[in-house]
């Protein structure tokens, strides 16, 4: 319905109705452009918002996820700059995350429900139940109750974000940042820290003293971490990978590091000065891009995700054992993460 303001011209592009229908007999059923499905109540004298039920999901291709067990929530960002929001134990999707009105772009008056002006690379809940996500638009927002409240403007664009226990790690196209969530807020750190090689990936120990990052110098560089956030490199993992590495994982317990490249997943034991645990040539059967690895709550079983449409199941207690999903999601695997 137009709105009988004078002052508004435009309806906003998102809120445009597409189509109707009716199903089951006489339910009503409304597709606006933004993809919100609306279920309409029966035609009664007066209607209360309440009883519209709507069903919201992505448009275009997800590029990461993020949990928060405090909440029972799953968060997802696509390309468009969308963020969803998921119950995981139902399964049933619950709203849009939505720019709060006193961020410096406001509201998105365009009723596309965009949260990053460009596409999200990724998102992670944190300590405080607070979720961090990053995007093309070289920003870090902060999102609390499914509105990003807050953002940080970054020096290069981010690519990648994880967290340890109170540690949040944005890698970027040429460095890495480090956030705090020792209390209710987030603090990003004022110290930048520079890389002289092109960084692809990062993780960090759950203990938040060390930070893991992988290059497209085929080599898995490790940081300790300063009083004053800087990073002094102690070690580093070469010789093994011979493409570019791509995906990092700690497990649960610290004592494992996981990666993988475009075909290979090693497996490396950190208490044993990184001795090798699964080497080159063994787990080896991803053909694109290996784009996510995560540990199962024991840490007995590793799962991998790839550009190849793939989900790998592996076992160190059986490592010549696999178990292969393929065609699992079209367009490649983007976020794997077993359910605590």
């Amino acid at each position: 319905n137009m709105t009988k303001d004078k002052k508004s011209t435009k309806v906003p592009l998102g809120a445009m109705q597409m189509g109707c229908a009716f199903v089951k007999g006489n339910q009503k059923v409304s597709v606006s452009l933004n993809g919100k499905i609306t279920m309409l109540p029966m035609a009664k004298a007066s209607s209360s918002a309440e009883e519209f039920k709507y069903f919201t999901g992505h448009q275009s291709p997800i590029s990461c996820m993020a949990v928060d067990y405090s909440t029972e929530t799953l968060y997802s960002g696509d390309s468009d700059g969308v963020i969803c929001t998921w119950n995981i134990k139902t399964g049933d999707s619950i709203s849009y995350v939505q720019r709060d009105e006193n961020t410096e772009e406001g509201l998105d008056d365009t009723l596309m429900n965009k949260v990053h002006q460009g596409a999200i690379t990724g998102i992670v809940s944190s300590r405080s139940g607070t979720c961090l996500s990053i995007g093309w638009d070289d920003k870090i927002r902060f999102i609390e109750s499914s509105t990003a409240k807050s953002s940080v403007k970054l020096q290069s664009q981010p690519n990648k974000i994880v967290k340890g226990t109170e540690l949040v790690v944005v890698m970027t196209v040429d460095g890495v940042i480090l956030v705090w969530s020792k209390s209710a807020t987030s603090n990003v750190s004022e110290n930048f820290c520079k890389l002289p090689y092109e960084p692809t990936t990062v993780c960090v120990s759950p203990d938040d003293r060390i930070v893991y990052v992988g290059g497209k110098d085929c080599t898995i560089h490790i940081y300790s971490i300063n009083d004053n956030d800087t990073l002094d490199e102690i070690h580093t993992l070469s010789g093994t990978h011979l493409q570019p590495i791509y995906a990092l994982s700690i497990s649960n317990d610290g004592k494992k590091l996981a990666s993988a490249d475009v075909r290979d997943i090693c497996v490396w034991n950190i208490e044993e000065d990184y001795h090798t645990v699964i080497g080159k040539g063994r787990w080896c059967f991803h053909n694109q891009k290996i784009n996510a690895l995560t540990w199962s709550n024991d840490d007995t079983i590793l799962a991998s995700g790839g550009s190849d449409d793939s989900i790998y199941i592996w076992s160190l207690k059986k490592p010549v054992k696999r178990i292969h999903y393929g065609f699992a999601h079209r367009g490649g695997i983007t976020g794997l993460e077993f359910l605590k």
